[in-house]
């Protein structure tokens, strides 16, 4: 009799070890999986981490209009005949612009004002500022380089050419529907002033200076004919020692400029209270 329950002790001490045994491995195969996935988890979060941009950048002067502004009247933040960057860019509504802006860089090269006015000199000019243009926007960029590179030279050659047309400068076809639509002109000149709708100013400045002829009037000079013919004859004089970040900001130098500096300097901290409400 005590045999018996001494071998039964034992059967139950060994199985007891048994399950104790087999929990060990179990437990260290919880363990291995969280960890596992702990390591997963940081690693993607690290991967995010390595691709994030300052939002607080200097670079950055191109955004978005904020939603508490643009949800009242959407279409007055949005452009309507052009796209100009990469804000709009693939618009199904201002496609039929894109065939115009192919026109305006065909004839352009066509006319060759300089000897470096040809289409792999325009890339090679703005392939090494590619990336600090990139910057300039608020938003992630959804396009490849090569059609970032593209979209800058095709949207500031049209820039371009459009105020050397709108100065008479160059030639105008009686066929061109920008200038020969009273509403049509207005159309674009608005949609230039729109913030979403803005290429870097170092981009309008490269390009036009590497296709300006000898003889044309400057950047500048063109832009504040554009504007003031817009303003109703309001003459902006631009200031010297501004630094345009692009074409809207520009106007804005220019108007602050024809201040005195103390106001300027207000309007200025005026502007910044604006963006840091947005």
């Amino acid at each position: 009799m005590t045999t018996d329950i001494n071998t039964s002790d034992h059967s139950v001490i060994e199985s007891e070890n048994d399950q104790e045994e087999e929990s060990v491995p179990m437990e260290n195969d919880d363990n291995n999986e969280n960890r596992d996935e702990d390591e997963l988890l940081s690693s993607s979060i690290q991967e995010k981490v390595n691709h994030a941009s300052d939002p607080f950048s200097v670079h950055r002067c191109i955004y978005r209009i904020p939603g508490v502004l643009s949800k009242h009247k959407e279409k007055a933040f949005v452009p309507i005949v052009v796209s100009i960057g990469p804000s709009h860019h693939g618009n199904e509504n201002l496609q039929a612009m894109e065939e115009v802006k192919l026109w305006y860089l065909h004839c352009l090269l066509d006319r060759k004002p300089t000897p470096e006015t040809d289409m792999e000199s325009l890339v090679k000019a703005i392939r090494p500022i590619q990336q600090a243009c990139q910057e300039c926007y608020e938003e992630k960029i959804h396009i490849s380089n090569d059609e970032f590179l593209e979209m800058m030279v095709i949207d500031g050659c049209f820039i371009s050419e459009f105020f050397l047309r709108f100065a008479n400068e160059v030639n105008v076809d009686n066929e061109d529907g920008l200038f020969s639509t009273s509403w049509m002109l207005l159309a674009v000149i608005n949609d230039l002033l729109l913030l979403e709708n803005q290429l870097p100013w170092r981009v309008l400045d490269c390009l036009f200076e590497l296709t300006c002829e000898s003889g044309t009037s400057s950047l500048l000079g063109l832009i504040n004919s554009t504007f003031k013919a817009y303003t109703g004859g309001l003459s902006a004089k631009p200031s010297g020692t501004a630094k345009h970040r692009h074409l809207l900001d520009f106007i804005r130098n220019s108007f602050l400029g024809s201040y005195p500096e103390s106001q300027s300097d207000e309007s200025t901290r005026d502007s910044e209270a604006i963006q840091m409400l947005g």
